[in-house]
């Protein structure tokens, strides 16, 4: 066989195998029907909440005055609306890519529907007789190009782009939380500064780094000669004497989970907004340096603070306790309880105990 009938063997082959393999992958026997254009169409003005199902997880995003919120794992908290805009106007009126006729619970086997992947829930407003949607999630196309649904409990399959699922199932893998949702290692702390009055009233710090001693200090305060402000000279603060107050542990125990009620308000702007909920300079203030590092082991910090209203106060005072994590624009309401022992914490040098200091603390 010469050189030139060999090269167009082979030139032929390259023809027919990939051929072949696109038959052989090519998504189980379809019945298109219909020109339908879009899988359902509602008002978005209409849509009240979003559940998202996926195996044992489950997120819900609900409309509540006006504001959308996300409830997970008993905690709501309000949408970050940079990453929530859009998303109802996307569920509104997904368009069909192809609509395929099926024949009963064989079929939907054959594309991921028997089992699915996730849903998603629509609840609607009932005032104008929109019927609640479940959309159910299969498998992708053989390309990856479209995503196999169902809708309630219609025998019919469609193919939706797959950005669409994208979209949704990205909401329960990295839920649109509000900027100040925050979590940290404790061991990670090296810092504490306490605020109050717009003074600094305590300062703790720690060697996390080089020594093996990680016990807290009392770092060093000084005072400005010209504005008469405690300041500390070092960041991370220092100091030559252990701290023997037994209770920091506890405050970083409090600040890793704070304990919140509901939201107050969101998207504040002004210094006269956040005065009417009791939050300006004078408010009891944390800061906690937490020391991270991202994926080139590059040190960076990320500050946890919290601003607090009417910390330093008498126990079971009616008034709620708002607060603003991470300097966010938002305001919310701490449970009482977490925020009187959070309280103790910091004016008292041990906590209450039924309502008594052992220090004799006003708190």
């Amino acid at each position: 066989m010469n050189f030139k009938v060999t090269l167009i063997l082979i030139i032929i082959l390259s023809i027919i195998i990939p051929i072949s393999i696109t038959f052989l992958q090519k998504e189980p026997e379809l019945l298109i029907e219909g020109n339908r254009t879009f899988l359902y169409t509602i008002p978005e003005e209409e849509i009240t909440s979003l559940i998202i199902e996926k195996g044992q997880e489950d997120i819900s995003f609900k409309l509540e005055e006006n504001t959308w919120k996300i409830f997970k794992n008993q905690t709501s908290y309000p949408v970050n609306n940079s990453r929530w805009s859009g998303i109802t106007f996307l569920i509104k009126e997904p368009t069909i890519q192809r609509t395929v006729s099926s024949k009963g619970e064989t079929v939907l086997s054959n594309f991921g529907l028997d089992e699915p992947k996730f849903t998603a829930k629509i609840v609607l407003k009932k005032q104008l007789g929109y019927e609640n949607l479940k959309i159910s999630f299969g498998d992708l196309s053989p390309d990856g190009t479209y995503q196999y649904v169902r809708l309630n409990n219609d025998l019919n399959i469609y193919a939706l782009n797959t950005s669409f699922g994208d979209a949704l199932k990205f909401l329960i893998e990295s839920p649109p939380l509000p900027d100040w949702v925050y979590s940290f290692d404790k061991k990670n702390i090296n810092e504490i500064l306490i605020y109050n009055s717009g003074n600094l009233i305590q300062a703790y710090g720690r060697n996390i780094f080089t020594e093996d001693d990680k016990r807290w200090k009392i770092c060093d305060i000084s005072i400005d000669e010209l504005t008469g402000k405690p300041y500390t000279e070092e960041e991370p603060c220092e100091g030559n004497e252990f701290s023997e107050n037994s209770h920091i542990e506890e405050i970083l125990d409090l600040m890793k989970n704070p304990i919140i009620e509901d939201i107050v308000v969101a998207g504040l702007e002004t210094e006269e907004e956040y005065l009417e909920y009791g939050i300006d300079k004078n408010s009891t203030y944390l800061y906690l340096r937490n020391n991270t590092f991202n994926e080139n082991g590059s040190l960076i910090i990320k500050p946890i603070t919290l601003s607090v209203s009417n910390l330093e106060r008498s126990l079971n005072q009616e008034e709620k306790i708002n607060a603003v994590f991470q300097d966010s624009k938002d305001v919310v309401h701490l449970e009482d309880k977490w925020a009187d022992v959070l309280g103790q914490l910091i004016f008292c040098e041990s906590p209450k105990i039924n309502g008594k200091s052992d220090s004799g603390c006003n708190y």
